[in-house]
């Protein structure tokens, strides 16, 4: 896959599920379904990634560590471009038309030290998403304000430092 030229996460409302889109500089487009229980445990995942940095770990109170974090979040949002429309006239649809469910995620270092999600449907493929912390603050804001479109109630808060998730090396199966 070439680079990431833009992501899309919104909340398709008919569908009750978060519509990911991922394009790419060579005008290929990725779409994948969020069902409310992926949801959680990418919510989980995020939250965890956000708070792994080095900057955040080295202080021991919890206060310290979620305004550390705010303050990394922030400074990261500053830098992106949210007001960009989102290039819907892809040259090539990979994976089809129809977005893909995901049902698989897993998280792993990338061989340059980034984490990497590694979201994937039940059978056929998926996607490695390498997250360096400005794409990592910007993809967890855009899934937070999708999963507040959505009132499903899942608890996506960046000032969370101890998310309820249990430690996995193994694929999370959801359906």
């Amino acid at each position: 896959m070439s680079r990431i030229n833009q992501i899309q996460i919104r909340y398709a409302p008919i569908e009750d599920r978060i519509v990911l889109r991922l394009n790419t500089e060579d005008s290929s487009e990725f779409r994948f379904w969020i069902t409310r229980r992926y949801a959680k445990i990418l919510s989980a995942s995020l939250i965890k990634l956000l708070n792994s940095t080095e900057d955040i770990q080295e202080h021991k109170e919890e206060e310290v560590q979620k305004a550390v974090m705010s303050f990394q979040h922030e400074e990261a949002l500053t830098k992106a471009d949210f007001a960009k429309t989102f290039q819907a006239q892809p040259k090539n649809l990979p994976l089809g038309n129809t977005p893909v469910l995901l049902s698989k995620l897993t998280v792993k270092q990338s061989a340059d030290g980034n984490p990497m999600l590694c979201m994937y449907p039940e059978q056929g493929q998926g996607i490695d998403l390498a997250l360096q912390q400005q794409l990592l603050h910007s993809v967890s804001k855009l899934f937070a304000d999708a999963l507040q479109a959505s009132e499903w109630g899942v608890d996506f808060s960046f000032s969370q430092t101890n998310p309820a998730m249990q430690e996995t090396e193994k694929p999370v199966l959801l359906n």
